[in-house]
């Protein structure tokens, strides 16, 4: 079973690949979330629910007449994941690779990735901490196999036989 964030990371983005509609990939990863250590949580908590507070000031703020009242931080939930997913979502076991070991699509892939479930989080913070207590009594690699044997499989060998 997962235990930190880079675990829960891994397994979201590989069910992010299966083409999991979105209600499911919120519902996977609050599920995941879920199993994370409380102090983890709590923190990823404070966290998204501060960035979704900064990106709720993206915007001017302006008079009926259209005068800017007070200025946007121009930082949107896409901007704000565009900044912090490299560092949110880095995988510190991975090995470094330079950009010349690694091609500029599968860097812009990862990227994009990255951002996008990040965004997610951001603008979903409230949803994905709240677990319906019956996905809680059954293991999470019951769970994901009635989703797909593939995302068990990948389950097993990256957490299981490693």
């Amino acid at each position: 079973m997962p235990s930190n964030f880079e675990e829960i990371i891994f397994v979201f983005k590989f069910c992010f690949h299966l083409g999991m509609n979105p209600k499911d990939q919120s519902r996977v990863l609050s599920y995941l979330i879920a199993l994370l250590p409380s102090s983890n949580r709590d923190t990823l908590y404070t966290l998204l629910k501060f960035l979704h507070h900064v990106s709720l000031n993206a915007q001017d703020r302006c008079s009926t007449d259209g005068k800017v009242l007070i200025s946007g931080n121009k930082m949107d939930t896409a901007n704000l994941a565009i900044v912090f997913a490299p560092t949110i979502l880095m995988d510190s076991k991975a090995p470094v690779i330079s950009s010349k070991d690694m091609s500029v699509a599968t860097s812009a892939d990862q990227m994009e990735q990255g951002k996008t479930v990040l965004k997610m989080m951001i603008e979903q913070y409230k949803e994905l901490f709240m677990v319906n207590f019956s996905l809680l009594k059954n293991p999470l690699s019951t769970w994901l196999s009635s989703y797909d044997s593939r995302c068990h499989e990948i389950y097993i060998i990256k957490y299981v036989l490693h």
